[in-house]
């Protein structure tokens, strides 16, 4: 007999894992922030930034680091 287990929301979550829509936000924000780092340029669907100096790659850890980093 074959058998089927849903499991249900709040499953990975209660097991450590980083699949919350903040987690997915802070990812997203570290991926946007390394590529203005180091490219001084970003853009896709959501996001187009330009800068015309360098500056250091500092992790993201939450919203308002992302706003921080982006006054530069």
């Amino acid at each position: 007999m074959n058998k089927l287990v849903l499991i249900g929301n709040g499953f990975d979550l209660a097991h450590g894992l980083k699949t919350s829509y903040s987690d997915f936000i802070v990812w997203y924000l570290n991926k946007v922030s390394k590529a203005i780092c180091s490219d001084m340029f970003y853009e896709d669907a959501i996001i187009h930034y330009t800068t015309s100096y360098r500056t250091d790659y500092n992790e993201i850890k939450s919203i308002q680091d992302f706003l921080d980093f982006m006054e530069l």
